[in-house]
């Protein structure tokens, strides 16, 4: 929902935040406006596959449409429940257009 938002109205967001979703057609995308986003997605998703709908390809894509820098700055985020057998790294792409930034947090093995 908030890549369609994106791409049909991002003339009137100031950002976006996706939990699990993915862009599955960009063919009529558009927006001509930088677009901050953070997207939080597990890598064990059984419903939007984190490798199936190739999420890091798509968030390095959002990066580059922003004028970020290529290259994210990665962090490893606390694992603060052990027990659920997951932790997560944190991407951070800087640098965009109109300080734009783009992060993606992994959820690893959630």
């Amino acid at each position: 929902m908030s890549f369609f938002l994106v791409c049909n109205l991002g003339h009137q967001l100031a950002g976006i935040g996706s939990v699990g979703g993915a862009v599955i057609d960009t063919s009529n995308c558009y927006s001509g406006f930088p677009m901050p986003i953070i997207q939080i997605h597990g890598t064990s998703d059984d419903q939007v596959g984190y490798d199936q709908y190739k999420v890091d390809n798509l968030v390095k894509i959002c990066a580059a449409y922003n004028g970020c820098n290529p290259n994210p700055v990665e962090s490893n985020l606390p694992d603060l429940n052990t027990t659920d057998n997951s932790t997560v790294t944190k991407f951070v792409y800087e640098g965009g257009r109109n300080n734009a930034i783009v992060e993606l947090f992994r959820v690893n093995g959630g």
